[in-house]
């Protein structure tokens, strides 16, 4: 995805790295294509598992990451890899959710995670959790692993008046929650507070259930650098999801100077949503919560959403490019000592 790029970039021009990157072409989530040429690129459907090893052995790299623990292939390069002494990480998104399966994978560790992965390269808090109860020593796990393109979406940033559009950006499927955001809107437009319209940029199998209203319109899946005219007249961006990671999405829009309304179950809320100061975090699943931050979000003044704006800006700049190639590489010195 065009997130991985901007640490790639810094990855190759900073740090001098020679990237080799094995990816799914198959079952991916977004129809997103790299022109360029600057990294070293395999389709993962041309590689059976020895082919797989055998393109390790030619390469014969310093440091493997793995983002796919799923991938049986990918696990075997990991394995050998691990075997022959150098770097294995575990790159992850997976919060730690006190679930039976979670508690599974901690029994399980040793079979799971410590014969495959050396290091845990994870994006927050609450992946850095889960990376602590299934095994991974606190010096061995560094944060950092998703970022998004600052500068531009910096650019896309507008301190504005009277903006009254909701935004939604991700996969259309039932677990982002959009039919909750429908509804709450609804209510506030019957309430008379809403008067804008809800924008939906994405794919999915959702797309043919979405309400047909004259206030809500849908657009195809959009590169970043597309999202500029979305932006304009935005005062919120809403993910509404039941089942949410991390979200780089939410990165990108508070860089953008949105105000952030999210459920609970984003991961990416912990670094870049303040309740109530940028953004508002409503209870998982509940309507009633998020009709009530949707409400608190339309009826500030507009110097009040002024500010909320240099918030959501300032908290984007946690997590950089240059911070995230630096926790990856931190790990070679770990190694070293």
């Amino acid at each position: 995805m065009p997130y991985n790029l901007v640490v790639w970039e810094v990855l190759k021009k900073k740090y001098d790295c020679d990237l080799h990157v094995v990816f799914w072409d198959h079952k991916k989530l977004s129809p997103y294509q790299y022109a360029g040429n600057e990294f070293n690129f395999y389709p993962r459907s041309l590689f059976e598992t020895q082919a797989l090893m055998e393109l390790y052995t030619k390469i014969d790299p310093n440091m493997l990451v793995v983002s796919g623990r799923m991938d049986a292939s990918y696990l075997v390069v990991a394995k050998f890899a691990r075997a022959r002494g150098i770097p294995t990480v575990m790159a992850s998104d997976k919060q730690w959710s006190n679930s039976v399966r979670d508690w599974i994978a901690c029994v399980f560790r040793k079979f799971l995670y410590s014969k495959y992965f050396t290091h845990a390269w994870v994006a927050g808090d609450r992946q850095r959790l889960y990376a602590r109860k299934v095994g991974f020593k606190a010096d061995k796990i560094v944060v950092g692993v998703y970022c998004c393109d600052l500068q531009l979406f910096r650019n896309f940033y507008r301190v504005g008046k009277n903006l009254s559009d909701v935004l939604f950006v991700g996969r259309i499927e039932k677990t982002k929650g959009i039919d909750l955001l429908v509804s709450a809107l609804s209510q506030l437009r019957h309430e008379g507070i809403f008067n804008g319209h809800l924008k939906l940029v994405g794919n999915g199998s959702f797309e043919t259930s979405l309400p047909r209203h004259s206030w809500i319109t849908h657009k195809n899946f959009l590169d970043q650098s597309e999202l500029r005219n979305e932006v304009i007249g935005t005062r919120i961006f809403c993910l509404p999801s039941r089942y949410e990671p991390w979200g780089v999405v939410v990165h990108e829009m508070a860089a953008a100077g949105l105000l952030i309304c999210c459920s609970s179950a984003c991961g990416a809320a912990d670094d870049f949503v303040i309740h109530k100061a940028n953004g508002y975090i409503f209870k998982v699943g509940s309507l009633e919560d998020l009709t009530n931050g949707l409400r608190y979000l339309f009826t500030l003044s507009d110097s009040q959403v002024g500010e909320m704006q240099k918030l959501s800006v300032s908290l984007s700049n946690k997590v950089t490019p240059e911070f995230s190639a630096s926790q990856l590489m931190s790990i070679f010195d770990q190694c070293a000592e």
